[in-house]
């Protein structure tokens, strides 16, 4: 996993899974939710949610299957490896 920050409290994390699967995410604890696009990657490249699909609703069924712990455990992990922020770091 790697971590950076971004704009205001924004942390983006570029994740690897078991099998070699990668994702990537932005977090923040004070920007409004949205997905704008979710893509699955496999063996043969990335595969694009159907057009019928809500995408938002998909992310967050996805989400909330994880167990709590596991997603505890990225978030913490990612925020042990950023660069503590300094001063003029937080403007929005």
């Amino acid at each position: 996993m790697a971590a950076a920050r971004g704009r205001g409290d924004a942390v983006h994390l570029a994740l690897e899974h078991e099998g070699g699967a990668a994702s990537s995410a932005t977090v923040s604890l004070t920007s409004g939710a949205q997905v704008t696009e979710l893509l699955l990657w496999r063996s043969g490249g990335a595969v694009r949610m159907p057009d019928d699909v809500d995408v938002s609703a998909a992310y967050a069924a996805a989400i909330d299957a994880l167990l709590g712990r596991e997603v505890v455990r990225i978030l913490a992990q990612a925020e042990s490896g950023l660069e503590p922020a300094r001063a003029g770091d937080r403007q929005a």
